[in-house]
């Protein structure tokens, strides 16, 4: 609700097919603009042996890496602000990330590549 009109492209990935999950994201696409939906499939890599507790790890990266080379190599983008799906967002947060990306923009030479924010609400 606090997306500009412009400038602010939104691009869901979704690991998997979850007919649920696909379904919320395209209401979403079709009531607003500048949203698109990509899926990503998981691909066993078999050359990878992997330590069993660590293999949700193994897909999330696989996922982060497939999504960053839609968005940097693909699509072409410089700049990304990557979300979770549960962040509620406050009214100043694209004015924030606008002029974090222009110090990033500054900043490129001097190896600052990275704008972070973070905030835990906590209710007691």
């Amino acid at each position: 609700k606090h997306r500009p009109s412009v400038g602010y492209p939104i691009y869901f990935s979704q690991d998997g097919t979850d007919p649920g999950v696909s379904s919320v994201i395209q209401e979403f696409v079709r009531k607003e603009h500048d949203v698109f939906h990509f899926r990503f499939s998981y691909v066993k890599d078999k050359e990878v042996k992997m330590i069993k507790n660590l293999q949700a790890y193994y897909r999330i990266s696989q996922h982060y890496k497939w999504a960053f080379g839609k968005v940097f190599d693909e699509l072409e983008y410089d700049k990304a602000i990557v979300l979770e799906d549960d962040m509620e967002l406050s009214p100043d947060f694209f004015s924030y990330f606008a002029a974090a990306g222009d110090l990033l923009d500054q900043g490129k030479h001097i190896c600052f590549y990275q704008v972070q924010l973070f905030s835990t609400r906590v209710s007691l």
